[in-house]
């Protein structure tokens, strides 16, 4: 399909726990380049880190760090958020970046569309629930988009339900268990009406696996939006990369989409040391 070279309507966006951002390849830069918003958690970047770090990420994009933090003085910082807003897509004014510990948010402005993208990393559903809950107020809600590493899962739950269903189903997913952490997501969910896009949208017929690692093959990374946003949703995909044992989560609006330079990935090719 040919892309409309005029203006951009398109918002991609791609959540992702990286299991670690330094020492990434130059094909991980050059994939993130593909999106205009980007969420990354379990980053393990301190503040030193960051420091260095900062200087040498994509420069197409405007980065902001939540530092992850040390349980104790061995070992690695745990944790860490990342997102990034490409040049050329409007941040609200005055909007900031909103955050408290496993949640950012990042508010851009598409087509005179604000949309609130929030990213996050739970390490207790019931911490992240009362976090949410403060943090995006229902009668404040707009465009909203949550996605990221919640640590849960919700087996078959979570199925939207069309004005003609008679019966509730079962969302499709391949990973048909769901434990405590992931009924706390479910309230959440059912409680502000909103609808989970894994295994609900196209792009993600089957509900495939977020995580296939050392713990099996599970769905504990999600993206949900609320009712103003599901409408404008086009496509739903959960990616296939090598760079991490989760695979990121990708979202793609409705709208033209022009067409978009090769990305050449990180100014600066070396590896972080």
């Amino acid at each position: 399909m040919e892309r409309n070279k005029g203006e951009n309507e398109q918002i991609r966006i791609v959540f992702w726990n990286v299991a670690g951002i330094k020492n990434k390849e130059n094909e991980f830069w050059k994939y993130l380049g593909e999106f205009d918003v980007v969420g990354l958690v379990e980053t393990w970047v301190e503040e030193k880190g960051w420091e260095r770090l900062e200087k040498r990420m994509p420069r197409e994009f405007e980065w902001k760090c939540q530092y992850a933090e040390r349980e104790s003085k061995k070992g690695r910082a745990k944790g860490g958020i990342i997102m990034g807003v490409k040049k050329g897509l409007e941040e609200e004014n005055g909007s900031g970046v909103k955050e408290e510990r496993g949640f950012m948010e990042r508010t851009v402005k598409r087509k005179q569309r604000k949309w609130r993208i929030v990213t996050i990393y739970s390490r207790s559903m019931k911490e992240t629930k009362r976090i949410i809950e403060e943090r995006v107020k229902e009668q404040e809600e707009g465009t909203l988009v949550i996605g990221g590493d919640f640590n849960a899962r919700i087996g078959g739950k979570g199925r939207r339900m069309e004005e003609q269903q008679a019966t509730i189903e079962r969302r499709p997913t391949k990973d048909g268990i769901e434990n405590a952490e992931g009924r706390e997501l479910v309230s959440l969910v059912e409680e502000r009406g909103w609808d989970v896009l894994n295994g609900n949208c196209i792009g993600d017929e089957k509900g495939e696996y977020t995580y296939i690692g050392s713990r099996g093959e599970t769905v504990i990374d999600y993206v949900m939006v609320n009712e103003e946003a599901w409408d404008k949703i086009e496509e739903f995909k959960v990616g296939e990369r090598v760079e991490s044992d989760h695979m990121p989560l990708e979202v793609r609006t409705k709208g033209r989409e022009k067409e978009r330079k090769q990305d050449l990935g990180r100014q600066n090719t070396k590896k972080e040391k």
